[in-house]
């Protein structure tokens, strides 16, 4: 437990910067719409990796299945290079 306390207070101390992305939610919509999802984290975690650019890699195969070849940005964490 206080291993996991000291963890958890090293997470309030880190500086996290949040910075308002108002197209996030209109995408995220988008998103659901386009791939029939129904998990608003999913679509935000896609939308949100598509506007910076950035591919997100998971483990969701239901997720995969989902976009298919037309999301290019959704990739297999399998596939991740280790090196």
């Amino acid at each position: 437990m206080d291993v996991a306390l000291a963890e958890f207070g090293g997470l309030l101390r880190t500086r996290i910067v949040l910075v308002p992305r108002p197209e996030l939610y209109s995408r995220s919509i988008d998103l659901a719409r386009r791939y029939g999802l129904r998990t608003a984290y999913d679509t935000a975690y896609m939308a949100l990796a598509k506007l910076l650019s950035l591919d997100l890699w998971t483990n969701d195969g239901r997720l995969l299945n989902a976009v298919g070849p037309a999301a290019p940005w959704v990739r297999w964490i399998g596939d991740f290079p280790l090196s």
